[in-house]
């Protein structure tokens, strides 16, 4: 049986008994087997076995992993529930690459919108194998976006690697207190999942005393911080009801002592637990860094497929742009074209995917949603980000992707 078919006896099998359903949620458990929680208040007096023969009639032969049927009551020192859910939705990369087989009929962008989005809007940068700049271009793209106005907040989601900061100058005041619990992500969800409401704004670095610029780092590599990433689980976050990632990603957004238009995030390469929600839930847009060389080809593909088949927490697709590392320093212009030529084959070959997909019927061209990083040896020797407006320059083009998905003016 399917994730509807069982809801739909079960909610048979309560109606039948003259039970009413406050609550019903259904979710596949990734090893197998069901996970199953009924609340109802009519399960009052009646023992455990008795709900279960009520509820879970006609479905004997199910393997259960989880199952509570409780009343209201019962339901407010239960504790985390599984979301109800098919397995499907879950923004993980299992889940995600999976999906990417089958495109939805009603992919619609945040640019498809006849509506600016509420703010913030949450951008990730990410590439799967590292060393193609997308931190720096991040940090860049931030100094661009503060300097024409907007708030923005920059966020190190490279949990296993933290060093955001670093590029700001600023690594050296990020600060621990006498448990050993470091200013940072790490310490902001380790307190939600324990249902703890840490003070946000304490944790975050101000990059820039002239602009709105911030940076809310990852944290620092001690031993204590080593341990408690063993903490970290998105898994469980994704099919629980309480998903400390989410509820930072809010705080930030709405609870801070100042309102952010723009949230960067930067994301850990490779195929990691925390990149897939960054990716495939949060992201409004997503700027991918690649280097095209036969290496990156099919996960770069994936990647784009499995973002065309996700839904974010807005209920819309994720938008893809593409920066491409720095063009090899040659002063041939054969090679600088071979180069470039490859990278928008590759991407006019993903993005055709789309051609009847798009609500707003228009389509993709490579060169629109592209851009390439000419080689700096300013930037590749330099140990921070520089205020050099020459530089900045090469990052406008990722600055005004934003920009265009951004309403007019400031927020309130």
């Amino acid at each position: 049986m399917n994730h509807d078919q069982i809801k739909k006896r079960i909610e048979q099998n309560m109606s039948d008994a003259h039970l009413d359903v406050a609550e019903l949620r259904v979710q596949p458990d990734p090893f197998g087997g069901w996970r199953i929680a009924v609340v109802s208040a009519d399960f009052t007096r009646k023992s455990h076995f008795e709900r279960k023969q009520i509820a879970l009639a006609g479905l004997s032969d199910l393997h259960l992993e989880w199952l509570d049927l409780l009343t209201p009551s019962e339901r407010e020192w239960a504790g985390s529930l599984p979301i109800d859910s098919t397995l499907e939705e879950i923004p993980l990369w299992p889940q995600a690459l999976a999906r990417s087989s089958n495109l939805p009929e009603d992919i619609v962008f945040p640019s498809d919108l006849e509506e600016k989005l509420e703010r913030p809007l949450v951008a990730t940068f990410y590439s799967l194998r590292g060393g193609v700049g997308c931190s720096t271009a991040l940090a860049y793209t931030a100094q661009i976006l503060a300097s024409r106005g907007h708030a923005v907040l920059c966020v190190d989601m490279d949990l296993e690697t933290p060093g955001l900061p670093a590029l700001f100058g600023k690594e050296a005041e990020i600060k621990s207190d006498f448990a050993g619990r470091v200013q940072g992500v790490l310490s902001l969800l380790l307190a939600l999942d324990n249902r703890v409401r840490p003070d946000v704004t304490s944790h975050i670095l101000r990059i820039s005393s002239n602009h709105e610029l911030y940076c809310l780092p990852a944290g620092l590599l001690t031993p204590n911080y080593a341990r408690q990433l063993h903490f970290i689980d998105m898994s469980a976050w994704y099919r629980e009801e309480i998903n400390p990632l989410q509820d930072l990603l809010d705080i930030l957004g709405h609870e801070l002592d100042f309102k952010p238009d723009v949230i960067l995030l930067d994301a850990r390469t490779g195929i990691t637990p925390l990149s897939g929600p960054l990716l495939f839930d949060l992201a409004d847009l997503v700027i991918i860094g690649f280097s095209p060389n036969p290496q990156t080809k099919i996960g770069t593909e994936a990647l784009v497929k499995a973002l065309l088949a996700s839904k974010t927490r807005r209920k819309l697709t994720p938008e893809p742009r593409f920066l491409l590392s720095p063009i090899p320093a040659s002063k041939a212009p054969e090679v600088v074209k071979q180069y470039e030529d490859r990278a928008q084959r590759w991407i006019d070959d993903w993005l055709s995917l789309l051609s009847d997909k798009l609500k707003s019927g228009k389509g993709f061209m490579a060169s629109d949603i592209t851009h390439f990083l000419p080689y700096r040896e300013a930037i590749a020797i330099s140990e921070v980000i520089k205020c050099d407006r020459s530089i900045w320059k090469d990052f406008e083009p990722v600055a005004e992707w934003i920009e265009r998905l951004l309403p007019m003016g400031t927020a309130d």
